[in-house]
């Protein structure tokens, strides 16, 4: 939480400081995992070509399947490194997976505020915090306790 702090003005409290719901992971894992099996599959039939042709075979295969563990890797490190907290002054989205970024919104700016939950949302305790400032609307998806953090968000626009 010592980056947040870096970013906090004198006299601005944290009221929620949260990851995104770690159902954002799933469809990057899941892409990963069925490569990976695929690879594995189509590892069964290379046994039946000959020598070099087989090796070659192989070697793809290895190398599909290692792309595709680094993939699930760099997003389990980008979920890690990413946070999302609201002050009593601003919301802000911090994300460090490969340079350092910051996006920051005046909780004062935000003129309306709505929660939308899917089932499985419902479901695992998630959903999208949708906030609606200058005509523009802006969508905070995969937040854990939508309802906790809309709250904090609300209370610090009184």
């Amino acid at each position: 939480m010592t980056r947040i702090a870096d970013l906090l003005s004198p006299g601005e409290r944290l009221l929620v400081a949260t990851r995104r719901h770690p159902a954002s992971l799933a469809p990057r894992i899941a892409r990963s995992t069925a490569l990976a099996i695929g690879c594995v599959a189509l590892a069964v039939p290379a046994r039946a070509l000959g020598g070099p042709l087989r090796i070659a075979a192989y070697a793809a295969l290895l190398v599909v399947a290692s792309l595709a563990a680094v993939r699930a890797a760099q997003a389990v490190r980008r979920w890690e490194r990413s946070l999302l907290a609201v002050t009593t002054r601003q919301i802000l989205v911090l994300d460090a997976a490969g340079r350092r970024r910051s996006v920051s919104l005046p909780v004062a700016q935000v003129q309306r505020l709505s929660i939308a939950q899917s089932i499985s949302g419902r479901l695992f305790g998630y959903g999208t915090v949708e906030l609606v400032e200058s005509g523009s609307r802006r969508g905070l998806r995969f937040v854990p306790r939508p309802v906790e953090v809309s709250r904090a968000i609300a209370g610090a626009r009184r």
